[in-house]
């Protein structure tokens, strides 16, 4: 009975999460695809030269502090409280940082308004700092439909500032509004929502705990978030701001679904998994179950938009921008790997392996930086062609570390993946054949996606896909459950 209960609160809050994700997706479509027909490239462009560093800097107060919340045991109020102080007094000595070094980075790159640019789009790393122990509460008490309610109001207010500011000439600053409202209105609707205040309590001895797991993942991600920031970097300073702007739009949607998706399941899974790492049989079939219902979500979705590219572009953000289609082709590639990597990844952080982990991420990251390297003078195209070999590369190595700690062999990976695969196939020669009807960009990418959809389902019912299954098991029982309620 127990079993069930804990199989039903996953399932409800994965589809909170993804409730979640999915109409955020849909604003932030939405407001994107509006600033996209206001503002120019080059404004996209000189925003994102400063949000590399704002990024990465964020880094320091959201990653690692939360997962070693989750991963503890038993951790309580003083735990959360000790990490909350620790994390705000950090994120100002950030902040300080980057507000004395504006200046530079605006020299850096050429763009004298980059100055004050950096130093209000950085407040919202002190934001930042508070939302991140607020997640890992909620994250810890499976309280996910908090997600929901902030996310929502956050993207739909920001997105209404953002778009107020450009149609008043703004310009640039249009997203630096947008972006900096965007956590300060998630943070506070978590604040009432979710209940959990900080205690005036401070302990040395938790701090040192908790950071001994922290700093191994915190660093972890400064290296991945090196390699993914450098490129932009690069880009940004040997190229113009809008080969930059075209290079980050066309990451723009495989990167938001991926996220969406892949985030949503970790944030639910991570303390799954971290509630099993005493079994490895039961954390392996957790984990393996994970891989192919990511890869089931994801590799029909980044297949589709790798046929549909040029239409979606062409609607989303209209044909100034057309020059983004490859950059989205390549990328959907690069995010179709994350359906393998991020579940290793959470696996190991949540048996406690953040120091293979690590060893993971560095040896990523100097076969990324040497490719960056070698071909960073061909072109935007070659460095963005670079990433998805990298990508490729990666799963071998996240497959190596999978094999020799869970033992997860590339056999299983094939099992989990290959319905699913086929069933990609078949959609997308399916959706190759009408993308030859020649009418209006919208009614074609309608014809395609419909296309997609009922071959990709056609074909993992032929198939006996598990996921398929799964995916239908879970709906039923949601109808069957909100029918009893109206009862």
């Amino acid at each position: 009975m127990r079993e069930s209960s804990d199989k039903n609160k996953i399932i409800r809050n994965i589809i909170w999460k993804l409730a979640e994700r999915t109409a955020a997706l849909i604003v932030s479509f939405s407001v994107t695809a509006v600033l996209a027909r206001i503002l120019e490239p080059e404004d996209f462009g000189i925003v994102e030269m400063i949000t590399i560093f704002v990024t990465f800097s964020t880094i320091f107060v959201t990653s690692g502090l939360g997962n070693a919340l989750i991963q503890k045991e038993k951790a309580d109020g003083l735990d959360f409280s000790t990490m909350f102080w620790a994390n705000l007094m950090i994120s100002v000595i950030i902040y300080t940082i980057l507000f004395l070094g504006a200046p530079g980075i605006a020299n850096f790159y050429g763009y004298t308004q980059l100055c004050v640019m950096l130093r209000v789009l950085s407040i919202s790393i002190i934001i930042a700092a508070v939302n991140s122990i607020q997640t890992a509460y909620i994250s810890r008490c499976m309280m996910f439909r908090f997600y929901f309610y902030s996310t929502i109001t956050g993207k739909v207010a920001s997105g209404i500032l953002g778009i107020g500011v450009a149609l008043s000439g703004g310009g640039a600053w249009a997203l630096v509004i947008q972006s900096l409202s965007l956590i300060c209105f998630e943070t506070l609707v978590l604040w009432f929502k979710a209940g959990w205040r900080p205690q005036k309590k401070f302990s040395i001895e938790r701090a040192k705990q908790l950071y001994s797991f922290a700093w191994r993942v915190m660093l972890s991600s400064i290296i991945v978030s090196l390699n993914e920031q450098f490129r932009g970097m690069v880009i940004g300073k040997k190229y113009a701001a809008s080969d930059l702007a075209y290079y980050n739009k066309g990451q723009l949607l495989p990167n938001t679904m991926a996220t969406n998706v892949l985030n949503s399941l970790s944030a639910v899974m991570f303390p799954v998994l971290s509630q099993s790492q005493g079994n490895i049989d039961q954390l392996r079939g957790i984990f393996r179950k994970w891989i192919s219902l990511s890869s089931y979500i994801m590799f029909p979705l980044l297949s589709g938009a790798v046929i549909t590219s040029e239409s979606i572009v062409k609607i989303l953000l209209s044909e100034k921008w057309i020059f983004a289609v490859p950059y989205m082709e390549l990328a959907c590639l690069v995010y179709a790997t994350r359906c393998i990597e991020i579940p290793i990844r959470e696996m190991l952080k949540a048996v406690g392996r953040a120091d293979i982990f690590l060893k993971m991420q560095v040896i990523k990251t100097i076969i990324a930086v040497l490719s960056l390297i070698l071909v960073m003078q061909y072109g935007v195209l070659w460095i963005a062609m670079a990433s998805a070999a990298c990508a490729l590369i990666n799963i071998a190595i996240s497959i190596y570390y999978a094999g020799k700690y869970i033992d997860y062999k590339i056999n299983m990976l094939f099992k989990d993946v290959n319905k699913t695969v086929c069933s990609c196939i078949a959609m997308g020669a399916m959706v190759s054949l009408v993308s030859g009807v020649s009418t209006a960009t919208v009614i074609k990418l309608g014809l395609q996606v419909f296309t997609g959809i009922v071959t990709f389902i056609l074909v993992s019912a032929i198939l006996k896909s598990d996921e398929f299954q799964y995916c239908v098991n879970a709906l039923y029982k949601k109808r069957k459950a909100n029918r009893k309620e109206k009862r």
